[in-house]
């Protein structure tokens, strides 16, 4: 069956949790690295913060819109042709974002790439999590967010060497072509179940759920459930903490503190290998504490980063710690998230779930750029922003 098949050295789970990894690391890269080449576009394209925030705005727009629709595709037709195709449609947009010279313009390419990300979670954890056992979903979801921090932290390093001898264009252009490696290599290696080559997923099958497959959930059951709104509310706030900070926190360090591009750019690195730590052993730990609590304590921690970041001003050492504290448990919080729907949903739905719950969480992610931004506008400061985005997180 191939190399790839029912091999008796390494299971085909593992070559579906690397492409998903990959996948995480080039869309996160794009998604998240907006922030770090924000301040570079800010002065080329002279528009204001809330501009700026408006541009990423419209990303989210389009990625929440399309979101609960690529969830019902992957139950519908499959993982794999879903996030092939959809990665394609996010290699145009970036490719795109190299030529822009226009607000509009830019809106209109990064409403492009925020079409095509949209299926760059909701069916990577579906599919993922659907060739592991149950008692292995956290630490998978884990190794998926690890990747997407590990780009962006890897971005945060290379960006600013190529801005100081490249136009910002060329890293937008850069990352356009690595979306296109990512869409051939998961049209060749990704496989929705697998049931499709024999066999059963790895360490241990699902359990069966309440709900037989010939029996699953009406959708409008599911909505009306009070745990599907609680989780997703949660969601939204959270969102809103987390974007804020994403769009902002290196043009805070290299506007408003003035202490440098390359050094405010180190933010976005300590931020995500923080993260990344955080992913893999904060994830792995929910399997056994239970994600409710450990979603709890990481969101706590997370509204006193903010406050100490916030205090720190221009110290340059309390700034990189309360970052690296904010990354280290903001890092496994959506992917916390994405495995509540495998703890308190039917196998068949899961797809959906989290597509819903992405729209949720979308609507934060739209609103956070456009709050942080018309206030730092408005105040001449990003620390009520700031401020609003930690109060955020403990509700």
């Amino acid at each position: 069956m191939g190399f790839l098949g029912k091999t008796k050295l390494i299971h085909r789970a593992w070559f579906i949790l690397a492409a998903g990894f990959l996948t995480a690391v080039v869309s996160y890269s794009i998604r998240l690295g907006y922030g770090v080449i924000l301040p570079q576009m800010l002065q080329s394209l002279q528009i204001s913060k809330a501009e700026g925030g408006l541009i990423y705005s419209s990303f989210f727009f389009m990625y929440t819109l399309f979101a609960p629709v690529v969830g019902n595709l992957t139950d519908r037709m499959g993982a794999r042709k879903v996030i092939t195709f959809f990665c394609g449609i996010m290699a145009v947009g970036v490719l795109l974002m190299g030529t822009v010279h226009r607000l509009g313009t830019a809106m209109l390419f990064m409403a492009i790439a925020g079409a095509g990300i949209s299926a760059t979670w909701t069916p990577v954890v579906a599919l993922c999590t659907r060739w592991f056992g149950p008692a292995r979903r956290g630490f998978v979801i884990g190794i998926i967010t690890a990747g997407a921090h590990l780009g962006y932290g890897v971005f945060g390093l290379v960006f600013p060497l190529l801005a100081a001898r490249y136009p910002w264009r060329l890293g937008w252009l850069l990352l356009g072509l690595l979306a296109v490696l990512v869409a051939v290599m998961n049209g060749l290696i990704l496989r929705s179940r697998p049931e499709e080559v024999g066999l059963k997923p790895w360490g241990g099958e699902a359990k069966t759920s309440e709900t037989s497959r010939h029996d699953k959930p009406r959708y409008r059951e599911i909505l009306k459930r009070k745990t599907f709104w609680q989780i997703g509310i949660s969601y939204f706030f959270i969102a809103f903490c987390y974007y804020t900070f994403i769009t902002f926190m290196v043009t805070y360090g290299a506007v408003e503190l003035g202490i440098g591009y390359g050094l405010a750019s180190a933010f976005a690195t300590v931020f995500a290998f923080a993260a990344t730590l955080g992913a893999v052993s904060v994830g792995a730990l929910s399997d056994r504490l239970g994600r409710r609590k450990t979603i709890i304590v990481s969101e706590l921690i997370i509204a006193a980063s903010v406050l100490m970041l916030i205090l720190s001003r221009s110290n340059l050492w309390l700034l990189l710690a309360s970052i690296g504290l904010l990354g280290l448990f903001s890092g496994p919080i959506f992917p916390l998230y994405g495995a509540c729907s495998r703890d308190y949903f039917e196998e068949g739905v899961t797809g959906t779930v989290i597509g819903v719950w992405t729209f949720i969480y979308g609507i934060g992610a739209i609103l956070a750029p456009l709050v942080s931004g018309y206030l730092a506008d408005l105040t001449g400061t990003l620390r009520w922003g700031f401020a609003l985005a930690g109060i955020a997180s403990l509700t």
